[in-house]
């Protein structure tokens, strides 16, 4: 996990090799000065580099494993890692989507609305 860490956060680890170990003001002058964003969002980056950090063992990694390329599997070995019961613990992904409908009669405005929903949200 440390190691795919370092690889999707490889700007910031070659600014600190010690990244992980950086407090909150270094890390958001180093995300504000990569991003541009706002300080909230500044705010959620930090905390979700903190928290992977959390998940991994930086004290004992595997300097030979592979590299992490994406996402997936970062996720992937997030899963094999020694603190996977505190990923079981309630971390969930919520979508909210609120559509402002123009008032209408005709149901087949609202049958196409959500035929085009399910078609291009429910879709693999």
């Amino acid at each position: 996990m440390a190691n795919a860490i370092k690889n999707a956060y490889k700007p910031l680890f070659d600014t600190y090799p010690d990244a992980h170990r950086k407090d909150k003001e270094a890390l958001r002058n180093f995300f504000a000065s990569k991003t541009g964003h706002s300080e909230r969002t500044l705010e959620k980056i930090i905390l979700t580099f903190k928290a992977l950090c959390n998940l991994a063992d930086f004290e004992n990694e595997d300097e030979s494993a592979t590299p992490v390329n994406d996402a997936t599997e970062l996720v992937n070995s997030a899963s094999q890692s020694r603190s996977l019961d505190r990923l079981a613990t309630g971390f969930a992904i919520n979508i909210n989507i609120q559509l402002q409908l123009p008032e209408t009669n005709d149901e087949e405005v609202y049958d196409k609305l959500f035929r085009s929903l399910k078609r291009n949200l429910l879709s693999s």
